[in-house]
């Protein structure tokens, strides 16, 4: 019997990100870095499940995009520890949540439906990337906040 994908995620929202401050200092930075890789492989697991379903299908619009931000989303999640990585990941065309507003729709939806706060996420991620480039950080940063209303 196939669940829902918010059915799939009401734990892992409670115990992963209910309790993180993503602006945190030291060791709550470590921690954020592993709830952000096991929120990709929960992405994964997520997709794999239910593919492009109706949750997904009015954020996300047409089946390519989905797949590519599907793709390309939890290898930024995986790598916010480079932020180099993160920054060449987040300037590709294919599926970065930073180049389109369609593409950050979707991207929102996706982390909305494992438990996660975008707005969060994206500050996280962006703030990572500065330490690589932040003039590029600064840039998307924002355009993004369109996306987070």
């Amino acid at each position: 019997m196939s669940r829902r994908p918010n059915q799939l995620v009401q734990a892992f929202a409670a115990t992963i990100f209910a309790t993180l401050p993503v602006s945190g200092q030291g060791s709550d930075k470590e921690t954020v870095l592993d709830a952000l890789s096991a929120m990709s492989s929960r992405m994964e697991t997520l997709v794999a499940r239910h593919g492009f379903d109706d949750a997904l299908a009015g954020s996300c619009r047409t089946h390519s995009r989905f797949t590519r931000v599907s793709t390309r989303l939890p290898q930024m999640l995986r790598d916010a520890r480079s932020p180099r990585k993160l920054v060449k990941l987040g300037n590709k065309s294919g599926g970065s949540p930073w180049r389109s507003e369609a593409n950050c729709s979707c991207a929102r939806k996706m982390v909305q439906l494992i438990g996660g706060d975008w707005a969060q996420v994206n500050e996280f991620l962006l703030r990572q990337a500065m330490r690589a480039d932040r003039k590029f950080a600064i840039r998307k940063l924002g355009w993004t906040s369109l996306c987070d209303a």
